[in-house]
């Protein structure tokens, strides 16, 4: 990633300019904000000068409806964009999201970047870019193709999600494969069995079939049946309506899944957990 984000730094212009990182650093801890971690990390490591403009969404306060705090922080978020965005131009790396409002802030942090002839760098952490283009109305379709032409690179997790950017052509050439799957240290664990052949999943995410959870289910299921082990688990998130009609079907689609498998007494639908929650389970 690091070499991605770097790379146009050979250009004499660009060189010891500040890299600009717009994205969320933990907590909440997800894919995308350790990612975001990681970079700013290396950054530090090698001396890298950059400056950070942190989207997290990490603060609570009960007596303020979220959506004005949220409008609160974004406008100080933007003006401190504007302000560090405004000089001469560098490297603009940017987690881009999959959902309206997110695409919204793309387009502002995106056009302005360009504008000022900053070289831009964008991060793709969700797996169905495609999906979410194809549910817009035209209009948007458009604007985001012509968003995401005016990137210099676009970061994918794995190469089969290249795909989900077949909407448009030109944006191929831009494509860049990081994984973002951690890597085998030491061989697998195929061998060795868990201490008093226990094995405990916690599953922290949306309840979307591109999640995994079906996976997960079926997991706790095996190791059970096949391996013997006394295998438990937690699903701890909130339903989304994807090939289900509803949210109550797409719950009713993952206990009737934990049934099939016998695992009622084995497998757990708790409630989405807040970020510290989330953090202590």
């Amino acid at each position: 990633m690091l070499q991605c984000v770097t790379s146009f730094m050979t250009d004499r212009r660009l060189q010891h300019r500040p890299l600009i990182l717009v994205g969320p650093l933990p907590r909440p801890y997800s894919g995308t904000s350790v990612m975001f971690e990681f970079l700013r990390d290396e950054l530090v490591a090698r001396g890298i000068p950059h400056r950070i403009v942190d989207y997290g969404d990490r603060r609570k306060w009960d007596f303020i409806p979220r959506v004005f705090l949220r409008i609160g922080d974004w406008t100080i978020l933007g003006l401190r964009y504007l302000l560090i965005a405004t000089r001469r131009p560098t490297t603009v790396y940017h987690v881009i999201a999959q959902s309206r409002f997110g695409l919204l802030r793309d387009a502002l942090i995106i056009a302005y970047a360009a504008l000022l002839r900053h070289k831009i760098v964008l991060h793709v952490n969700c797996g169905d870019y495609g999906g979410f283009w194809r549910a817009q109305p035209r209009w948007l379709q458009y604007l985001t193709r012509r968003l995401l032409r005016l990137a210099d690179i676009i970061i994918v997790p794995s190469e089969r999600l290249i795909a989900m950017f077949d909407f448009e052509p030109l944006l191929r050439s831009k494509i860049e494969i990081i994984t973002n799957a951690a890597p085998l240290s030491e061989p697998p664990l195929t061998d060795k069995t868990p201490p008093n052949g226990e094995v405990r999943i916690v599953f922290l995410s949306n309840f979307n079939a591109l999640k995994g959870y079906a996976e997960v289910i079926q997991t706790v299921g095996i190791l059970r049946r096949e391996h013997n082990l006394g295998a438990t688990c937690r699903l701890v998130g909130s339903f989304f309506a994807a090939t289900e009609r509803t949210t109550a079907q797409a719950r009713r689609n993952m206990q009737q899944m934990i049934r099939q498998e016998c695992l009622d007494d084995h497998v757990k639908i708790l409630p989405a957990a807040d970020h510290q929650p989330k953090y202590d389970l």
